[in-house]
């Protein structure tokens, strides 16, 4: 069950209006250079997934902020 204080959260906290490079970005948060890293035909449209975020997904511990490294992809699908 998704509690109030969540609710907020799982909107766009942040429609940003152009990639913040190499600035703090956060799940929930999307710009208009937005492509995924995943193969799903209905993707997500957040930081998170977006293949120019860094939030260190091969390591054992996922950040909670990333890094925006548009244009340079991070990881693809």
């Amino acid at each position: 069950m998704i509690g109030r204080n969540n609710i907020r959260i799982m909107q766009h906290s942040e429609d940003l209006t152009e990639p913040p490079r190499n600035k703090n970005v956060h799940p929930y948060q999307c710009c208009p250079m937005f492509q995924t890293r995943r193969t799903n035909n209905d993707p997500i449209m957040d930081c998170f997934f977006c293949k120019y975020a860094y939030f260190g997904l091969e390591n054992k511990v996922v950040l909670e902020v990333g890094i925006c490294r548009w244009p340079n992809v991070q990881m693809e699908g």
